[in-house]
């Protein structure tokens, strides 16, 4: 193989380990994004759910009906995120 070939074969390699890279942070960054906007989805939909089960505890305190015990909708805790991968297997 001569020199020449040697470079050929490097700039070959070389492309296509850019190309690898810019498509594996082209995901990275997807993935940031998806994972970002479902947690802010997340955090509004549980606001909104303790929001509609304290209005409807109000509303049967008001009405003289006893009201349903509700729990508040909290998000995640890392302990729960990591026990999930746990069960998983």
């Amino acid at each position: 193989m001569t020199y020449a070939d040697l470079g050929h074969r490097m700039t070959k390699l070389e492309n296509r380990v850019t190309d690898i890279e810019v498509g594996h942070s082209q995901s990275i960054y997807g993935l940031t994004r998806d994972v970002r906007g479902l947690t802010l989805d997340n955090r509004r939909l549980i606001g909104s759910m303790n929001s509609v089960g304290h209005n409807i505890t109000r509303i049967m305190a008001h009405l003289g009906i006893p009201a349903v015990p509700y729990e508040e909708i909290t998000t995640a805790t890392d302990a729960e995120i990591d026990a999930s991968f746990e069960e998983e297997l």
